[in-house]
C-alpha cells in the first residue's frame, strides 16, 4: 500500500491528482443497461464452507449469490455510515486539526469516492431486486443493514470524544474490499459480469485511495493529548471489533426472513429451502465457519487480521479482542 507523508503537501497533491484523473463515472463506466445474470455466482465458495458438502451445485449457486448480495450490502452499508458521520470524524476533526489544504483536498475527494462505492453497490441491490420480483426493502431485509443505528449512532460518539474506533472500521472495511476482489478475480468466467465490473472498478479506486484512513488514524494519534491517546489505544480497536462483530452477526440471523418471500421468485423458494439444513448444524459449528471459512463474512470478523490494520495496531501497541478469545 502507498503511504504519502502527512505533511508533504506535494506529494499529497500527487496522489490526489493520480485518483482524480483515474476516478470511474457511477452512470457510464457500468453495464447497467444489462440484466444480472442469474445462472452464474457471484461469489465463489470454498470447499471448506460448512454448507458446500450438503447441498446440490444449484443450491450452491444459490448461496454464492446471497453471500455475494450480503457482501454488496455490507460495504454499500459501511461506506454510507461513512458518509452520514463525515461531520464527526472528518470535519470536526480536521477544523481542531488542520494540516493543509493538499491533506483537506485529498479527505473531500475520499469522501466523494466513497459516496460513489456506496451508491454503486445500492445500484446493483436495486437492480437485483427488480430482477427477482421484490422492493429493495423487501431484499434487504434479508441482508445486512446500518442506516442510523445505535452502532453507528456510538461510532459517531467515539470520534466527538476524540477516538478513532470509525477509522479503523474504514482501515478494515478498505483492505477487506480488495482482498474480496482477489479471491473473486481468478474465477470471473463463472461471475456475473455486472458483479465482477462493480468489484473491479472498487478495487481499483480502494488500491488507489486506501492509505487516507491511515493518514487519518496517524493524525488523531498524533494530534490527541496523552490521556484521550492512551485511552484509545487500549479501547477504540475493541470498540470497533465488538460493534462491528455483533452488528454483521446479528444481521445474518435476518436471512428467516426468506420464508416470507418465498412465492416472489425461485431465488427465494431454493434459499428458503435451505433454512432446515443450516438448522441441523450447532451454534458453535455455523460461528466457527463464520469466522473461519465464510466468504468476505470472515473477513470483517476477524478484522485485525488485516495486514496493514495490524501492522498500525501492533506499532501503537492497541488492544484486541477477538485474537485472544478465537
Amino acid at each position: 500500500m502507498y503511504m504519502p507523508k502527512l505533511y508533504d503537501e506535494k506529494k499529497l497533491l500527487r496522489y490526489l491528482k493520480k485518483q482524480q484523473k483515474h476516478a470511474w463515472n457511477l452512470e457510464h463506466d457500468f453495464s447497467w443497461a444489462n440484466d444480472i445474470d442469474l445462472t452464474k455466482e457471484f461469489v465463489p465458495l470454498p470447499d471448506d464452507f460448512i454448507l458446500t458438502p450438503h447441498i446440490n451445485e444449484h443450491q450452491k449457486l444459490l448461496v454464492s449469490q446471497l453471500i455475494g448480495l450480503m457482501i454488496n450490502s455490507s460495504i454499500c452499508e459501511l461506506e454510507g455510515a461513512l458518509e452520514r458521520s463525515k461531520k464527526q470524524c472528518w470535519i470536526e476533526v480536521i477544523n481542531q486539526y488542520p494540516v493543509s489544504p493538499e491533506f483537506e483536498a485529498l479527505g473531500e475527494n475520499f469522501f466523494i469516492e466513497e459516496k460513489k462505492h456506496s451508491d454503486a453497490f445500492e445500484l446493483f441491490l436495486e437492480k437485483f431486486a427488480r430482477q427477482t420480483n421484490v422492493t429493495v426493502k423487501e431484499l434487504k431485509s434479508i441482508l445486512p443493514t446500518l442506516n442510523e443505528s445505535k452502532i453507528e449512532k456510538l461510532f459517531r460518539v467515539n470520534s466527538y470524544l476524540g477516538g478513532k474506533a470509525l477509522w479503523m472500521v474504514v482501515a478494515a472495511v478498505e483492505e477487506e474490499s480488495i482482498e474480496v476482489y482477489k479471491k473473486m478475480r481468478p474465477y470471473q468466467d463463472s461471475i456475473d459480469p455486472i458483479y465482477f465490473q462493480l468489484h473491479q472498478k472498487h478495487f481499483e479506486e480502494e488500491t488507489r485511495h486506501a492509505s487516507f484512513a491511515f493518514l487519518m488514524l496517524e493524525l488523531l494519534e498524533e494530534r490527541t493529548s496523552t490521556p484521550v491517546k492512551l485511552l484509545s489505544r487500549h479501547l477504540d480497536f475493541i470498540l470497533s471489533e465488538v460493534l462491528q462483530v455483533s452488528w454483521i452477526l446479528g444481521e445474518l440471523m435476518k436471512v428467516v426472513n426468506l420464508e416470507k418471500l418465498k412465492n416472489r421468485h425461485p431465488f427465494y423458494q431454493g434459499l428458503s429451502e435451505l433454512i432446515p439444513v443450516i438448522k441441523n448444524f450447532t451454534f458453535t459449528d455455523v460461528l466457527k465457519s463464520l469466522f473461519n471459512d465464510a466468504p468476505f463474512i470472515s473477513l470483517i470478523l476477524r478484522p485485525g487480521l488485516n495486514k496493514h490494520l495490524s501492522q498500525f495496531l501492533d506499532e501503537q501497541k492497541s488492544s484486541r479482542f477477538l485474537d485472544k478469545v478465537i
